[in-house]
This record gives structure tokens, C-alpha cells and sequence, in this order.
């Protein structure tokens, strides 16, 4: 349990420091590229919000249906989200980057995302270790 204690540390902690060096990119943003920043986000399509709602539907009903086959479906939805995850943060720096956004905010945007998605494949893998070890086993 101590390992699972520690993936989420590493979770917060990778969640503060892009959190952080979101915050300090904003700042340095233009009222334009602010405007294209809103633009952008107003335009991103609801899809992968559906996407992983109908994942974690899946995994509840996984959880609630199939109990002998928690484990790997644990770990097939862990592994659909953090790949929506990434082909989401493409598709968004996409858009920025065609918007004309910055290249300061863009590699700021890069490290933050990357670090939030480093940070929840330690976390989800903690999980993943903790379906094998708990309720496989």
C-alpha cells in the first residue's frame, strides 16, 4: 500500500508543478493570444468528454457485472484514458498552434500537459498494480 501512497504522491506532485507553470505562461499571454486562447477553448468538441464517460460506464459496469475480470478491464480503461488524454493535448496544441498562440506558451503547454500525463501514468499504474495484486488476487 505504501507504493500506491507513493504514486499518488508523485501524482500531486507532478499536478502542482503544471499547475504552476500554467499559471506563469498565462501571465506572460497577450491579449490576443488570450482571446485565441478562449477561442480555441470554445471550439474544442465535446467528444472526448464523452469518450471517457462512456469509459468509466464501461468500468462501472465492469465493477458492477463482471467481478472476475476487474482487474484487466481496470487496466484497459486506465490505459483508454491516458491515451484520450494524449490524443486530446494534440489536438488542442494543434489548434493553438494553428491560432498563432505563442511559441512561449506552446512549449509551456507541452510541459504541463506532459508532466500531468507523467504524472497520471505513475498513478494509474499504481492502480493497475493494486487491481492485479488485490483483486485478482
Amino acid at each position: 500500500m505504501v507504493w500506491l501512497a507513493a504514486a499518488v504522491a508523485v501524482f500531486l506532485a507532478c499536478a502542482f508543478s503544471a499547475q504552476t507553470i500554467a499559471r506563469r505562461s498565462l501571465l506572460g499571454l497577450t491579449a490576443e493570444d488570450k482571446a485565441r486562447l478562449v477561442d480555441t477553448a470554445a471550439t474544442t468538441s465535446r467528444g472526448w468528454s464523452v469518450a471517457m464517460l462512456g469509459l468509466y460506464a464501461v468500468w462501472f459496469a465492469a465493477v458492477y457485472a463482471f467481478r472476475p475480470i476487474l482487474a484487466p478491464v481496470t487496466i484497459a480503461v486506465l490505459a483508454s484514458v491516458l491515451a484520450l488524454s494524449v490524443l486530446g493535448a494534440r489536438s488542442t496544441y494543434r489548434q493553438l498552434e494553428a491560432k498563432g498562440v505563442s511559441p512561449a506558451f506552446l512549449k509551456s503547454f507541452v510541459v504541463s500537459r506532459g508532466l500531468r500525463i507523467a504524472g497520471a501514468i505513475v498513478f494509474f499504474g499504481g492502480i493497475g498494480v493494486y487491481a492485479i495484486r488485490v483483486l485478482a488476487g
